[in-house]
Order: C-alpha cells, then structure tokens, then sequence
C-alpha cells in the first residue's frame, strides 16, 4: 500500500512537473555555476590575472625600472603587462580591455631621483571588482618603495648625478669613495635584496588525488558544504506539501479505504527521502560528466551508505520540524533560521576557522558540519574512507531518532 501512495504523490507531482523540476534542479544549477567558476579545466587552479597598460611617457632609467617590476618573473603570476601610448591606452580602457592604465608623466625619473614631488596617473576599469584595487595597491606599494630607497640612497645618487650633468670624469678618490657609499648602502638592506644561498621551501602535503586534480579539490571543498545545506532547503519545501493534503482532506478520504494511517505518514516520509535523494543524485552526475569529478569504485558502496543516511537524517530532521509545528507559517519560519544557523556552523557559509573559538566547538551538532567533512574525506581522500564510519554511524543515530519521532508526532498529529 505504501508503494501505491508513493505512486500517487508522484504522478501527482509529475501532472504539474515545472514547478516540481525547478525546485529539486536547484542544487544542480547552482552546483553548475559554481563549477563553471571553479571546476576543473585546464589541470590548473583559477587564478585572477591583472591586466594592466603602461604609458610611459618619461621613457627615464627610473621609469623603465618601474615598468619592469610588472613585467618580471615574481609578479608574471599576477600581472599581465603591456606598454602603449597614452591615447591608445585610453581608449581600450573605454573597451574594458585592461584593469588598469598606468601613465607615467615626463620628468618622473628626474623628480623621483631628486626628492621632488610628482604623480602618477592610474585609471581603473570600474567594471572589474578586484583587480583594479590590486593594481592600486601595488603601485602604491612601489611609489613608497621607490621613496625611501632613494632616501636611504641619497649620497651616492646626488654625487652620481652631479658627474652625469657636468659631464665631468670621477677621480681615484672619488670612485673610492663612492664605492664605499655603495657598499655600506648594500649591508644595509643586503638581507632584503639579496636572498640566501639555502632556503626552507614550506610547502603543504596532499594526497595524489589533490596534486593531480588541484582544480576539483576546490570545487569538492564548496560543493560539499553548500549541496548538504541545500538539501535542507529541497526536502523543507517538498514537506509543505504535508499540510496540503491536510487543508485539502486528502488524508480524510484516503482513510475510508484500505489506507492506514501508519502507512500514509510513512509513505510521506519515504517520499521527501527519495525526492532529496533524485536532487541529491542530479548533482553528482552532473559533477561527474561536466567537471570529472567522480568517486573512486573502491568506495562507492561507503559513499552510497553515507549518502543515503545523510539524506535520510535531514528528512528526519525537516520531518520533526513539520511535525512539531502547528501551522504551515510557523514551519516555513522555523526551518529557514535553523538552517542557516546549520550552515553558519557547518562551513556551508563559512570556512569554520574563520568563526569564534567558541562558535567553531560548536560545529558538531550541525548535520551539516558532518555532511561537508564526510564528503570532502571521501573524494579527497579516499585512502582514509574508513574515518567516515563515525559520520555514518552519526547519521544513523539521527535517522532513527529523527525519523522515528516524526514518524509518531505526524501519527499523533493526523490522527486528532
């Protein structure tokens, strides 16, 4: 009888199917969305590439130093460089071509060298959010750079200068002299330009899953805590219906044939559980032939058994708010704040090492916070699939006590 009421609330669902099908493909588009952005690609990590243009009008020394701080091998990684005229430059600003123009003004060499106040000119493309404050931020950082490094260096500079404008040759002693200027100059900031010859590389440990797969360790660590929290959502709105079949008396003509009240409450159940689990499962597919993430054949059967009571305790726990609350209102503004407060605490909104000391203790009494970290431990490393048989053995707890006590307050409910 149970699998003749699972019929009816499916085909009932499948007559008006638009509704039905945007509700439980939500984890799936935005599961999408977030792999398009940091899925697997190219085998590499997504990275912000700024582009930025340089018009250098001064054509100096100093200006040409300046432009090849952007264009060297530390800052290849970030920076995307390209010199041009300042009119060009401008207008494939207006095209959003670059992040930034940077223009730097005749004379800038002579002013930087002499201590004299001058400026550059820095026009950001308002249509980037971040790179733009980067480029900022960096040029801001080199003009205080290049300031005090010319104060410190202030005596050799001003006596160099003097022999280039006079045109006049050194003598011995004033080689000697200036060599030592030099060479004080170097002791001073000798730890910071020049780096040693043994240096300790501090570099985090992975598995071989992560090193050969850098791009969907990113993916797995965001869709783990937000498909968990998600579901929370896709099995609250399909309980709505509970109240439906009250208001509409469903339940009332149901009970004058064979139908017994255990086995409509029972088949309500069953059916939020195989409903989260079809959007559940969505997901998974997708990731798998769009992004390649796929779980190891060696633990699917861990993975199924986890996935299955995961789904399983957050029925039961949608199912006991449903069943407690009195009214359909008091539900749908019940299950949204604990959710949240669920995700909060889980790592769905937030990574938990950013939360308060206090707040990260609190992490485990989030069926989320297990959710995630099964999950992660799972498709990351698949090796240790075996400390997730705490996280089922949680889950399994949470079915039963959940389940079975929202099985007998909707009893008790329906029954009145």
């Amino acid at each position: 009888m149970i699998l003749h009421l699972l019929k009816k609330d499916i085909s009932r669902k499948f007559r008006e199917p638009f509704g039905f099908l945007i509700l439980t493909s939500i984890p799936l588009v935005f599961s999408l969305l977030i792999g398009m952005i940091f899925g697997p690609g190219s085998g590499k990590e997504p990275s912000l590439k700024v582009k930025i243009l340089i018009a250098d009008r001064d054509s100096s020394f100093v200006s040409e130093m300046f432009c090849n701080v952007f264009g060297g091998s530390r800052m290849n990684d970030l920076f995307s460089m390209e010199k041009t005229d300042s009119l060009s430059g401008r207008l494939r600003m207006e095209k959003g071509e670059a992040s930034a123009l940077l223009v730097i003004p005749d004379g800038f060499g002579d002013a930087v060298l002499d201590r004299k106040r001058t400026s550059l000119v820095l026009i950001k493309n308002p249509s980037e959010a971040f790179a733009p404050k980067i480029a900022e931020q960096t040029v801001s950082i080199l003009c205080e750079a290049s300031e005090r490094l010319v104060r410190i260096a202030s005596s050799p500079i001003q006596v160099i200068r003097k022999g280039i404008r006079e045109d006049s040759e050194f003598s011995e002693v004033e080689i000697a002299l200036l060599a030592i200027q030099i060479r004080r100059l170097i002791s001073k900031v000798e730890d910071i330009l020049i780096p040693p010859q043994i240096a300790i590389r501090d570099e985090k440990a992975v598995s071989q899953h992560e090193e050969k797969q850098p791009s969907s360790v990113m993916y797995t660590h965001i869709i783990s805590g937000f498909l968990t929290f998600f579901m929370l959502f896709v099995i609250e709105a399909l309980a709505r219906d509970l109240f439906q079949e009250q208001d509409m008396h469903t339940l009332s003509r149901l009970r004058t044939g064979p139908v017994s009240l255990a086995q409509f409450v029972a088949s309500k159940q069953v059916f939020l559980f195989l409903m989260g689990l079809l959007s559940y499962s969505m997901v998974w597919l997708m990731a798998g032939v769009f992004f390649g993430l796929k779980v190891p054949l060696r633990i699917m059967p861990v993975f199924m058994a986890f996935s299955v009571l995961l789904l399983s305790s957050l029925t039961g726990i949608v199912g006991l708010i449903y069943s407690l609350a009195r009214t359909r209102s008091q539900a749908q503004e019940i299950s949204p704040a604990l959710f949240i407060l669920f995700g909060m605490l889980g790592g769905a909104m937030v990574s938990i090492n950013n939360l308060p000391h206090f707040l990260q203790g609190l992490s485990v009494i989030s069926p989320v916070y297990w959710g995630q970290d099964g999950i992660k431990i799972l498709l990351l490393r698949p090796e240790d699939a075996s400390s997730v048989l705490i996280h089922i053995l949680i889950f399994s707890i949470l079915t039963v006590v959940f389940n079975g006590a929202a099985y007998l307050l909707f009893y008790r409910k329906f029954r009145s």
